[in-house]
C-alpha cells in the first residue's frame, strides 16, 4: 500500500472533495494498493492462524482499498452537512 495514496484519498473523502476528485483519489488509491482479493485472502488467513496483530494490520489496509473501489465503481457518499 502506498501511505501517501492512502492520505489522498482519506483527504479527499473526509476532506469534503468534489465527487470527480474522489473518484481520482480513489482511482490513484487502488493503483497503489494490493488487491482487495488479495488482501482479503491474507486476512483469512491470518484469521485463520490466530495471527490477531497481523489481521488487524491488514484489516487496516483493507478498508480504504475496499472504500476506493466502491467509490471508483461509481459509489460517491453524499456529504451530509
Amino acid at each position: 500500500m502506498s501511505a501517501e495514496s492512502q492520505a489522498i484519498f482519506h483527504e479527499a473523502l473526509y476532506g469534503g472533495a468534489d465527487a470527480e476528485t474522489l473518484r481520482a483519489a480513489a482511482v490513484g488509491h487502488l493503483g497503489a494498493s494490493r488487491s482487495l482479493q488479495e488482501l482479503t485472502g491474507q486476512y483469512a488467513q491470518a484469521l485463520d492462524a490466530g495471527e490477531h496483530e497481523a489481521a488487524q494490520r491488514i484489516a487496516d489496509e483493507l478498508a480504504p482499498v475496499r472504500a476506493a473501489g466502491q467509490i471508483a465503481a461509481g459509489g460517491v457518499p453524499h456529504r451530509m452537512d
